[in-house]
């Protein structure tokens, strides 16, 4: 699995998660902030674009991929990152694909 989880607890459900792109890394961080504690999440942008569910990515009912992975460019980055709500991050790709990714739980 590519997503590194480096700490983690339970999460008071008011509590909303820091998501960047690390340009340097191409890598998505999701930060969650805490009183002592940090849960922080890293994947690759190409690793969390081709985990995207959405109904143009994958049927709503079999979970089945509609997409080949090698028409998924490798250099695949995030445009813009935004909180949707208290209960997602959307982001919106360079290949222009729009994402929606429910924070874990």
């Amino acid at each position: 699995r590519d997503v590194e989880r480096i700490v983690e607890r339970e999460l008071p459900a008011h509590e909303v998660p820091e998501v960047v792109h690390d340009r340097e890394e191409n890598r998505i961080r999701m930060t969650f902030p805490g009183d002592k504690t940090v849960v922080s999440m890293a994947a690759p942008a190409r690793t969390v674009r081709l985990g995207c569910r959405s109904a143009s990515m994958r049927d709503e009912f079999t979970g089945e991929k509609k997409f080949r992975e090698e028409d998924i460019r490798e250099d695949v980055w995030p445009r813009k990152i935004q909180t949707a709500g208290k209960y997602a991050v959307r982001i919106d790709w360079s290949d222009d694909h729009q994402s929606l990714f429910p924070y874990p739980l």
